[in-house]
């Protein structure tokens, strides 16, 4: 089948060269409809319960996450002319596309009783302005004994908050940027003019920062990526004329995967963003493999054209096997149910098995036009550090098997014991340093506020009105006064607060009124209440109709969370369940949990669940792929083996330095078992076609395995170790964790393909009667 291959690659490379160039530039134009993803990315699968009652409750309640706050830190920020400034800026704020409501201290409302009217009036306790420093600080004080404002709009710790709600068409569209941009930029001003220390935070501008993070890196490391690759080339063949020709095909295959994301519809997000410095790292092995077979036949034969021919017949197969079981390491994120990750994996599955053909169409094509390699540039095959360290490698292997065996077993005791260390967490914001201004900004309302983050929880009385009746409010406050204990939630706002704020309204604004309504009272109440209808229920300043729903049936108490971690997620969330079942039984009430923190600690539970059966799918597909091609069960698990012990290895690393599993680590495993199982195909690869030639004799057949594979094996190791490494320059922990983990994994999986494989190999040799047994 390779000659058949071979003889047509050779036959038609000019047409094959036209035609690749072709789809390039049609692949170029297609990528320029490649956007960035600004909507939040699902953890979930669309049909799971959790996210299924999350959808329920924001198509009854709104969205959850539209909300940004700016906090100033000023103990004189309640002056006269920063006031008149806070006001101007409010203004400003307003006319911002995207920004729908502004509140802070300098436009409080406050409900009051008009007796004429016997309806509820909402007025602004700033009307008129103040124009002296003694009005401001007595309007200022009457937003102090509205209770309802304490940690909402100012803290004991002279903060003072500014909270904007968002459009959610805007948030999770291109424009948030923009937004985002305009908001700052009149914020700073502000701040500047009087050097005042201010925080920024809330979903919308958490996921905008990020985003503008992930699309700078997104072209650094593509650049990066491949500068280094070029350079290693550059060093290890010695001819820029080579280097710039596997550079030209790599290129190619990045801009082809790109396209496909682009054609299938796809955005950019944080995890695709890694594609292309990937898909470099990744592609340059194939030209390595091939263009070294290239050197050392044409060296042999002396002829171009045969040696490009036996490229092809030789690697052509070893070559496709180890992109196919590259590809199938992401493959498997197809299983995980999680849209992100099989985006990814598709993507990179198809990009993978594209970087394969076009580097078996292209290298033969493009280098049997390019001029024959001169001495100097197969000076590489005789590069005596490379081949001292394999010449090392044969040596231990042939005479310190029982060495390498022990170390191997102390090894995998010693990391046996760190994997027992790992553990599962996952946070909102864990990717970034605690010296980033995003974190250290959530951080500062977590102190001040309790948290940010949103968590809902809805009460459903199955019942039209059956929020009316007093005993169930009752339960509802009792509810919320037994959730002040968890102190990493902030104060939570539901129906019970409307109806305290109204019953203290009812009484003129005093405080000692600041209370639910007895039943005697809300027959009286009730006739302020319908004068008050278009106000308390519905127009632009609402009360009730954010808390509940149309028919009074269920209720909402919105509560603000600490990024308090996937493990204490779980705890709080069943200890606030164990709370309302307490109040409300499952039988004569619906209670959910939910809010965007609940349902991205779920996911990303479940999410760690379905990497780790997508792991053990990708070796069972991988162990599939090496039994097709070497026809042995046996050599599929000597194979196996030594390409497992890596993982473990980086395992225990993780457990003894205490890197937790979370969805950006684990991907290492599925990534890095894909990679380095290629070592062990083109090593065994070698070993059948030697095996055949010496009639049998193990020991020579692995020798001279050793030896050819050797050279290519440690050169893709070193590309590889130092591509992925490229990703510790990542501001985003997660890509850090990666990319060192990644490198870590290859590094040690470069030592058990060169020692304990080729030690397997020949301790079981009476197990291989000759090449005629594995076909």
């Amino acid at each position: 089948m390779w000659n058949k291959v071979a003889d047509f690659i050779l036959r038609n490379k000019r047409y094959i060269l036209i035609a690749i160039g072709i789809i390039t530039v049609f692949m170029g134009y297609n990528m320029k409809n490649l956007h960035m993803k600004y909507t939040s990315a699902l953890l979930l699968n669309e049909k799971d319960s959790a996210y299924v009652r999350f959808l329920d409750f924001k198509k009854t309640f709104g969205e959850d996450g539209s909300m940004m706050v700016v906090a100033f830190e000023d103990k004189d920020f309640v002056r006269l002319d920063k006031y008149n400034d806070l006001v101007a800026l409010q203004d400003s704020l307003k006319t911002v596309i995207g920004i729908k409501s502004v509140l802070s201290y300098a436009n409080a409302i406050t409900l009051a009783k008009d007796t004429a009217e016997k309806k509820f009036v909402i007025n602004k306790i700033f009307d008129p302005k103040p124009t002296t420093q003694a009005e401001l600080d007595s309007m200022f004080k009457a937003v102090k004994d509205f209770l309802f404002y304490e940690r909402l709009l100012y803290t004991d710790n002279n903060c003072y908050v500014m909270a904007l709600t968002c459009d959610p068409e805007v948030i999770n569209h291109k424009e948030r940027d923009v937004m985002i941009a305009d908001m700052e930029k009149l914020v700073y001003g502000f701040t500047g003019k009087y050097n005042i220390k201010s925080h920024i935070s809330g979903l919308p501008h958490i996921r905008s920062k990020t985003m503008f993070m992930v699309r700078d890196e997104l072209i650094v490391f593509a650049i990066l990526s491949l500068v280094i690759v070029a350079l290693i080339f550059m060093m290890f063949f010695k001819s820029i004329k080579t280097t710039l020709w596997a550079v030209l095909i790599v290129v190619v295959g990045v801009v082809w995967t790109m396209a496909i994301m682009a054609l299938f519809g796809y955005e950019m997000t944080m995890m695709s963003g890694m594609l292309p410095p990937l898909m470099i790292v990744i592609g340059i092995p194939n030209t390595i493999y091939l263009l070294n077979k290239y050197h050392v036949m044409y060296r042999e034969y002396g002829d171009k054209h045969r040696a490009l021919h036996d490229v092809i017949t030789k690697v052509g197969k070893a070559t496709f096997m180890t992109n196919l079981t590259t590809a199938a390491g992401f493959a498997t994120f197809l299983i995980t149910g999680n849209a992100m990750l099989m985006e990814f994996g598709l993507v990179a599955t198809l990009g993978i098995i594209t970087m394969f053909f076009l580097s078996v169409l292209m290298v033969p094509s493009i280098f049997s036009y390019v001029a024959a390699p001169t001495e100097k540039e197969l000076k590489h095959l005789d590069t005596k550090f490379v081949h001292k360290i394999v010449e090392k490698f044969v040596y231990l292997v042939e005479n310190k098997r029982p060495l390498i065996f022990g170390a191997t077993v102390a090894i995998v005791v010693l990391a046996i014991i760190g994997i027992r260390l790992m553990h599962n967490e996952s946070f909102q914001v864990d990717d970034l340093p605690e010296d980033n201004a995003i974190y250290a900004d959530l951080k500062y309302f977590e102190k001040e506020m309790g948290g940010i983050l949103p968590l809902e929880i809805s009460i459903d009385t199955k019942k039209k009105k059956g929020l009316l009746d007093l005993k169930t409010i009752k339960k509802i406050e009792a509810i919320e006064d037994s959730l002040t204990s968890f102190n990493c939630l902030s104060h939570g706002t539901s129906l019970v607060d409307a109806l305290k704020l109204i019953k203290r309204a009812y009484y003129n604004g005093n405080n000692e009124f600041y209370e639910l309504p007895m039943q005697t009272e809300f027959i009286t109440i009730s006739d302020y209440l319908k004068g008050s209808q278009s106000q308390m229920t519905g127009g632009g300043n609402n009360i009730m109709s954010a808390m509940v729903d149309s028919t009074f049936s269920r209720a909402r108490i919105q509560l603000r969370i600490a990024d308090v971690g996937t493990i204490r997620m779980v705890t709080i969330t069943d200890s606030i369940n164990n709370i309302l079942q307490h109040y409300f039984p499952p039988e004569k009430a619906q209670c959910d949990i939910t809010g965007t923190s609940v349902v991205f600690a779920l996911g990303s539970s479940k999410l760690i669940d379905n990497l780790v059966q997508s792991l053990v799918l990708a070796i069972f597909l991988i162990s599939l792929c090496m039994m097709w091609l070497f026809k042995s069960w046996k050599m599929v698990i000597i194979s196996i083996i030594p390409n497992f012990i890596p993982l473990i290895v980086t395992a225990a690393i993780m457990g003894y330095c205490g890197i937790r599993l979370k969805s950006s680590t684990i991907l290492v495993f599925n990534i890095a078992f894909g990679i380095s199982v290629d070592n062990a195909i083109h090593l065994f690869t070698k070993f059948r076609q030697a095996i055949e030639h010496h009639k049998g004799d193990i020991p020579v057949a692995v020798d001279e395995a050793l030896r050819e594979t050797g050279v290519s094996i440690i050169y893709s190791a070193i590309i590889l170790l130092c591509g992925f490494l490229m990703f510790c320059a990542s501001q985003f922990g997660g890509t850090i964790a990666l990319g060192l983990l990644v490198s870590i994994t290859l590094f040690v999986a470069m030592f058990t393909n060169l020692l304990f494989l080729p030690s397997l190999l020949l301790t079981f040799r009476l197990k291989f009667k000759g090449a005629k047994d594995d076909e």
